[in-house]
């Protein structure tokens, strides 16, 4: 584990706690997209934010481990697979 998000803090702090040391963690997950040598994510979010999560990770040209569902709308579906 190379970096953690989370927008809650304490959630994020108790994290870090149980990663290795030196984990960088952030506040906004486009922080962390943009951080050097990162090569993959787990995006383990409220399913609203699954679709935009995973169009940013790819976007930033990451590997992504997604939970279901992938997207809320078939609009967002379609967007995935284009």
């Amino acid at each position: 584990c190379a970096a953690l998000c989370d927008v809650y803090e304490p959630y994020l702090e108790l994290a870090r706690k149980e990663s290795p040391a030196g984990v960088k963690t952030y506040g906004d997950f486009r922080e962390l997209l943009q951080q050097p040598g990162l090569d993959a994510v787990v995006i383990a979010s409220p399913d609203h934010w699954h679709a935009p999560m995973l169009m940013a990770a790819l976007a930033a040209k990451k590997d992504v481990y997604l939970e279901k569902p992938l997207s809320k709308t078939l609009e967002e579906s379609q967007r995935i697979i284009s």
